[in-house]
């Protein structure tokens, strides 16, 4: 796998996202301005990451090997984790907001993963 890097780097940055909106959601205080949270992007960031490694990572390998990765297929994949983010987070009673936010939230950060490693494969094919 030459493309290790990349992949390394789209998880890296993959996570940035779910975390960022995880702080930015976050209300513990009534002050409405939510940059004071973005302070708790780290503590987000470190579950984000988890769940890309844990989740995301596997589910990759798995289309790499079926030959199935394609930006549609990062979509599908990452509504999946979301979903299933959902049904971990609320230990298996979630709420229909949660899949509102997590499902997109997942194919999301499943397609700016997808870019990444693309982005990066395609850079590499050119050298």
């Amino acid at each position: 796998m030459n493309n290790m890097p990349w992949t390394i780097a789209g998880l890296l940055v993959a996570a940035l996202l779910p975390a960022t909106y995880g702080a930015l959601m976050t209300q513990i205080t009534s002050d409405p301005l939510p940059q004071l949270n973005l302070g708790f992007i780290p503590i987000f960031y470190s579950f984000a990451l988890l769940a890309c490694v844990v989740l995301g990572l596997p589910t990759y390998l798995l289309g790499l090997r079926l030959k199935l990765v394609r930006w549609w297929s990062a979509l599908i994949a990452g509504t999946f984790i979301g979903a299933f983010t959902a049904l971990i987070i609320r230990s298996g009673h979630p709420l229909l907001g949660d899949f509102l936010v997590l499902c997109p939230l997942g194919a999301a950060t499943a397609f700016v993963f997808w870019l990444i490693v693309t982005l990066g494969k395609n850079r590499n094919l050119q050298s």
